[in-house]
């Protein structure tokens, strides 16, 4: 027969070691995610520099994009939350969690020293037993909130329970071993005691002693852990009796398993229990089996391969083995990947909690979405003002270009077409753009309006050429002359300053009006259709040159954001 203490110890070391290959894996796969989160979140977005200047909108983009600043920040902050947390949740999930619930004396710290090996220290199986630490954490009050841990070599054993204490230990980095205070002390003061594991527990092993199985606490208990769907080994231990017999003329007491019959009619009854508290649904998830880890360190002081069978341990280490299994890791794994997915969903909005007064993706992107239709609703108001600026120009503009025409007339040159052209074009840009300044501020608060504007090019119109109106009259005027006759020579002779003059007449033009009016309205009614597309044109520039640049950092801002909703669910775990 071979030794089937040794094959089913060896067993269930590869067994953990293997879970623990695997739960290394996933979880490194779980961090590594976690990092990645982080670093899009450090580095995948930079929130643009709003445009500079004073001016109302300017300032609410510059308070929006701060806005966003922080937003980012506290988004960093709850990933840096969750690494922090995992750290502690992750305690649990670096092994396979076993939780032993019983009530007291049912045999709870003698099956954990069996399982840790410390039961083969003294025998021929001392090899198997893989030193390491077991703590005691102690919930009490007087511990205060930092739990109090001290470290022990082994469960001490037929002692007084402490009923707000935990002992653990773990076994090749696989399996956490974690004995539970009794089950009384759990059910009334010490109730929340054991939340904490029993949330990430993947195995319950239930102990009720085969000398009374199934207290009512217990029942009330294992219903709890039913509701909860987590696989459950029923053991009933202390399955053994005592028989005497005669030995060199002495009474020799010796223990052996309880009878066949004895044990399946108690694990009929159990089982039976078990279906009632689960209100008679399926048990897929239990296991039950009687046990008895005395007869398993009888067995192994001994080397006795059948009596370590009635034992049932080599049973018990196999159901143990089948949680450590490939499909048991991967639902460990489920939780901290589904919570990788259900922090995404909370980052992006698809889960609508409260985050306090951090806004989501989708938040952040319903404002920034917001503010670009402010904009967009203002921009059509300033379009829709064209009309009335229009029609204010109109009413200015040639009285402007009267005061503009009387210049050129007083600097003679009225009459010349280019410089009328010039003039004009500069005259008319200037009112248009005061005039739209005025306008568009009125619309769009203190934003500054400085833009360089193309120039009107208004043309002098064809068809009214500025003219001066004359008349002719005859003119008779003394010019002076040359000595005539010898009488005059004479006198010239003896004065030289003597003059003589002739009276001569001539026709001479005097101007005695203009066309002035004539050309004025002939300009203006040529220079309305042009005035009004340049109206048109500038309010749509100027307009745009304050919002453009607003709206272009909106859009930039909220690109970035799909971008980072995108990435963000490509590190999902989808199965």
């Amino acid at each position: 027969m071979s030794d089937l203490i040794r094959d089913s110890f060896t067993q269930f070391y590869e067994d953990i070691w293997n879970s623990y290959r695997l739960l290394n894996e996933n979880r490194a796969c779980i961090e590594d995610r976690k990092a990645q989160m982080l670093m899009l979140l450090e580095t995948g977005i930079t929130v643009p520099e709003p445009p500079k200047g004073a001016g109302e909108y300017q300032d609410l983009c510059r308070e929006t994009m701060e806005h966003a600043k922080l937003q980012l920040r506290g988004w960093q902050d709850m990933v840096r939350r969750q690494i922090e947390r995992s750290e502690f949740v992750n305690r649990h999930e670096k092994s396979i969690l076993a939780l032993v619930f019983a009530d007291v004396n049912a045999g709870k710290s003698s099956l954990g020293n069996f399982v840790g090996g410390w039961s083969f220290r003294g025998t021929s199986y001392e090899d198997l037993y893989i030193p390491h630490d077991c703590e005691i954490e102690d919930y009490s009050a007087a511990s205060g909130e930092d739990r109090s841990v001290r470290k022990i070599d082994h469960f001490a054993e037929n002692a007084v329970e402490a009923t707000s204490t935990i002992q653990h230990y773990t076994l090749a980095q696989g399996l956490t071993w974690v004995d539970t205070p009794g089950l009384h002390s759990l059910t009334t003061e010490h109730g929340d005691l054991a939340k904490e594991y029993i949330q990430f527990a993947d195995l319950v092993i239930y102990l009720t002693p085969s000398s009374s199985p199934f207290k009512k606490d217990e029942r009330e208990m294992l219903a709890e852990l039913f509701r909860m769907g987590k696989p459950v080994i029923l053991a009933i231990t202390k399955s053994d009796t005592f028989k005497h017999t005669v030995q060199d003329g002495s009474i020799i007491r010796k223990r052996i398993p309880k009878p066949a019959k004895d044990r399946q009619a108690q694990e009929r009854y159990v089982t039976e229990q078990a279906k009632e508290i689960n209100n008679n649904e399926n048990l897929e998830n239990t296991r039950i089996l009687s046990l008895s880890v005395m007869l398993a360190r009888d067995a192994a002081a001994k080397q006795d391969m059948e009596l370590y069978k009635d034992s049932n341990l080599d049973q018990f280490l196999v159901q143990m083995g089948d949680i450590l299994s490939e499909r048991a890791i991967e639902l460990k794994m489920r939780r901290p990947k589904a919570e990788i997915s259900a922090f995404i969903d909370r980052l992006t909005g698809l889960d609508e909690a409260d985050n306090g007064n951090i806004l989501t993706i989708r938040q952040l992107r319903c404002e920034l979405e917001k503010k670009q239709a402010d904009l967009k609703h203002i921009l059509t108001e300033c379009q829709n003002a064209q009309a009335t600026v229009c029609a204010e120009i109109e009413q200015m503009f040639p009285i402007s270009l009267s005061k503009l025409f009387r210049s050129l007339r007083d600097r003679k040159l009225l009459g010349d077409a280019e410089v009328v052209s010039r003039e004009m074009s500069e005259d008319i840009s200037r009112l248009t753009a005061e005039t739209c300044t005025k306008v568009l501020t009125e619309k769009l608060g203190m934003v500054s309006l400085e833009l360089e504007l193309p120039q009107l090019d208004a043309q002098a119109a064809d068809s009214t050429e500025y003219q001066i109106q004359y008349v002719s009259q005859t003119v008779t005027c003394r010019v002076e002359r040359d000595a005539k006759g010898l009488v005059e020579h004479i006198q010239y002779f003896f004065d030289k300053s003597k003059k003589f003059y002739k009276n001569v007449s001539g026709s001479e033009k005097i101007a005695t009006g203009d066309n002035f009016s004539a050309f004025l309205d002939a300009q203006v009614e040529n220079l309305r259709p042009e005035v009004r597309r340049y109206v048109s044109e500038t309010i749509d520039r100027m307009a745009s040159a304050c919002i453009a640049p607003l709206s272009d950092c909106y859009r930039q801002l909220d690109g970035q954001l799909v971008r980072l909703a995108g990435e963000l669910e490509k590190l999902r775990f989808t199965n």
